[in-house]
């Protein structure tokens, strides 16, 4: 199972087991898109290394840093940051706030604890990073997302879930696939702009879709709920959709 992060203004498809790469596919070819739909990054296409050799020198400089002083944060006790009162992205990536580089990391811890790097303390954050890259030695390939998951339990934030099931069209290629996706940059995570889930084959040939986003304070009864379902699915729908170019229908 790969892991795909998507965000209007760039994506990374797979994030790689290593934290160098992944620090370094932040530099993926980015633009100021705020909606998805606006993006001309999609439909998405598997990211390669050499997409990476048009990245601005001075991005190259910035990101070796950042993967040199995160490294080092990351063989520090967790006591030496407890009392750090800046998140993740604040203390780590100041310089980067806006940028789709700190959007990719948001999509990446809200995958993991659902919490955007924007809104994760710096314990919270390297948490994430410990349990993904560098506690998996004894870990089956296959199971990487599924050992990561494991790990960071108690890290999770209570998710109050909208649950979306759909087969893509029968054209679609991928498949084994988990991904976080945030369709709209300047919407809270909380909300149906912020979207995990899989891609999987099954017997029948089909690939089925398996999201969710979570629901919003506002739908605090089952009724509002029930009114508002309709929609929040077909915008899932169609967010999954635009990621990989299928022509979605409205929902029965």
């Amino acid at each position: 199972m790969q892991l795909a992060l998507f965000t209007p203004g760039a994506y990374i498809w797979p994030v790689h087991r290593s934290f160098e790469a992944f620090i370094a596919s932040l530099g993926a070819p980015a633009n100021g898109a705020n909606l998805l739909a606006d993006s001309p990054a999609y439909p998405a296409r598997q990211f390669t290394d050499s997409a990476l050799h048009g990245m601005p020198p001075e991005l190259d400089r910035r990101l070796t840093s950042l993967h040199r002083v995160i490294y080092t944060a990351l063989l520090r006790p967790v006591a030496f940051f407890r009392r750090e009162p800046r998140t993740f992205v604040q203390y780590f990536m100041p310089d980067l706030e806006g940028t789709a580089a700190v959007d990719l990391v948001s999509a990446f811890t809200y995958y993991f604890v659902r919490r955007p790097a924007t809104e994760l303390g710096v314990v919270g954050g390297l948490s994430v990073l410990r349990a993904v890259f560098f506690n998996h030695e004894a870990a089956e390939p296959s199971l990487w997302l599924h050992n990561s998951l494991k790990r960071l339990d108690d890290e999770r934030a209570p998710l109050r879930p909208f649950a979306v099931q759909f087969s893509a069209p029968a054209q679609a290629r991928e498949h084994q696939l988990a991904f976080a996706l945030v369709s709209d940059r300047q919407r809270p995570a909380g909300g149906s702009g912020w979207i995990s889930g899989s891609l999987r084959r099954h017997t029948d040939g089909l690939v089925r879709v398996q999201a969710e986003c979570e629901l919003d304070p506002s739908l605090d009864t089952p009724e509002a709920v029930a009114a508002a379902a309709p929609h929040l699915e077909q915008e899932v729908r169609q967010a999954v959709g635009c990621v990989f170019g299928w022509q979605m229908r409205e929902a029965a």
